[in-house]
């Protein structure tokens, strides 16, 4: 626990190097750019799949509407991201501080921010 603290702090310090600035930047927008893509493609899937559902009505044996149900945050029963509308900035940030590198690198963004 001590070295991954200390890896953060070092990282986290040397995010204000400016002479990195550029290829910070460009690796933060290359993986917001993969992020929103990937969501992108979710949120196509998600539309095909609801498009083919609503031909049944609501309740039958095809349709497994019925059984998919959301919270108000748009989370649904299986513990997955219901998507409802296409990828936000709050969405694909959401998703990219899921990981510790994406956390550290959004920390690093805001330090260069500041």
């Amino acid at each position: 626990e001590y070295q991954s603290l200390r890896y953060i702090v070092i990282e986290l310090v040397l995010a204000t190097d400016l002479e990195k600035h550029r290829e910070f930047i460009s690796s933060f927008e290359k993986l917001w750019e993969e992020t929103r893509e990937r969501l992108e493609e979710e949120y196509s899937a998600s539309n095909s799949t609801r498009n083919s559902e609503s031909k049944s009505p609501v309740g039958t044996p095809d349709s497994p509407r019925s059984s998919k149900k959301t919270d108000r945050s748009g989370h649904s029963a299986a513990g997955g991201l219901a998507m409802h509308s296409a990828p936000t900035a709050h969405s694909i940030m959401r998703e990219i501080v899921k990981t510790p590198e994406g956390r550290l690198m959004v920390m690093k963004l805001i330090i260069k921010c500041s």
